[in-house]
């Protein structure tokens, strides 16, 4: 049975991190530069952490004014199910009643 005292902060995973869920959820892999670059340049994050393991991160880009995108809403497979992708929304979406 997984912990359910989830750590659910506004804190970018890092670009390793980032792109490891990425893998572990079947998407294509990304080169660490790339992945960075386009952490830096994304307007919202959101992370979801069971103790310091990365288990799940949405993001929000656009151009901060009229235009906003939420990118990679991605849980870790065995997390799924659990609630964090609704935890994770809840947080964007506060951020974007905000904007």
């Amino acid at each position: 049975m997984k912990s359910t005292n989830y750590i659910i902060n506004d804190v970018a995973p890092t670009a390793e991190e980032y792109t490891a869920l990425r893998c572990e959820v079947g998407w294509d892999s990304v080169d660490l530069v790339v992945a960075q670059k386009s952490l830096n340049s994304s307007l919202f994050h959101v992370s979801a952490r069971d103790d310091k393991k990365l288990i799940g991160m949405a993001r929000v880009v656009g151009d901060g004014f009229m235009y906003f995108y939420i990118q990679d809403v991605v849980v870790a497979p065995e997390y799924q199910g659990q609630g964090i992708g609704r935890m994770l929304m809840s947080r964007v979406e506060s951020y974007l009643s905000k904007a």
